[in-house]
């Protein structure tokens, strides 16, 4: 539901009405006037629901049995009794919906993907200044069509699903799921690694000597951000998985070399990463 309420305030002609007014938005108030927006939308529609539960939890099964919200979805759902009205419809059906991508988590391959140096090259950077066109849009740098079609070739031969090791996961999953449908890109992020932070850096750091602190200065590494992925969020052993990483650094754990494949930031992912990639998820 929270998808749909997005399509309102992120729709091309919502940037195109705001553009068309006297006061100038910055990345600021057009962050704060869309969180509002968002707010008042969700109430409304939460009002509407449940003035209408029966009708919209009958619509609501019926749809979840006859499509597939993620593999196989369609076939659990036929085998469960008609839903009782007393289901909260934004809460208790988001969980057990997570849970369910959870658990078909588990059994795909997954693309752990950074996005800067991966899909947003220097070349097309550059291209698009020569050219004169605007570099980023409303959810930041736009990404190279070549390294986005190469990322589809990967999912399309494996099936994969994408969990986002970038700092772009900082925008929270629903933004990034939300620009992922927005710009038509590829596949399915199903989640973003966690956040921990180096307790190192933090101890080692004046911060009184910054002139600005972000959490990227005091993020762990890549490597250990994917670990904690599969020990604290899909709590598997990452040995019974297939997964490859993405990526222009090379932060990854001794036992993560064999699906690493380093991206070169200048033009992004090949055809060649694209076929190494392929090869990875599917060795086992």
């Amino acid at each position: 539901m929270d998808g749909m309420i997005g399509l309102c305030y992120n729709m091309p002609l919502w940037e195109r009405y705001l553009e068309t007014g006297d006061v100038a938005f910055d990345e600021v108030q057009r962050t704060q006037l869309k969180n509002e927006i968002h707010d008042f939308l969700s109430e409304m529609v939460l009002e509407l629901v449940e003035e209408n539960r029966s009708f919209f939890m009958s619509k609501l099964h019926d749809f979840l049995t006859n499509e597939d919200v993620f593999t196989g979805s369609s076939k659990i759902f036929q085998r469960m009794p008609p839903m009782p009205e007393e289901i909260v419809f934004d809460t208790d059906m988001t969980a057990f919906l997570e849970e369910e991508m959870l658990l078909e988590a588990r059994e795909r391959p997954l693309i752990f993907l950074d996005f800067d140096g991966v899909l947003n090259t220097e070349n097309h950077f550059a291209k698009m200044t020569v050219e004169g066109v605007p570099t980023r849009d409303y959810y930041g740098p736009k990404f190279a069509p070549k390294a986005v079609e190469n990322l589809r070739k990967i999912i399309e031969a494996t099936d994969a699903w994408i969990i986002v090791s970038s700092s772009w996961r900082y925008m929270g999953l629903k933004d990034m799921q939300r620009m992922w449908a927005d710009r038509n890109l590829p596949g399915q992020i199903a989640g973003i690694t966690p956040l921990h932070t180096d307790d190192d850096k933090l101890l080692e750091t004046d911060l009184s000597q910054l002139d600005e602190i972000t959490p990227e200065m005091f993020c762990s590494s890549r490597g250990n951000e994917i670990k904690a992925y599969f020990d604290e969020v899909l709590q598997v052993n990452s040995d019974t998985q297939r997964y490859v990483i993405l990526d222009d650094l090379n932060e990854v754990l001794p036992e993560q070399e064999s699906h690493f494949i380093r991206i070169n930031p200048v033009v992004g992912i090949t055809e060649e990463d694209a076929e190494r990639a392929i090869e990875v998820l599917n060795s086992k």
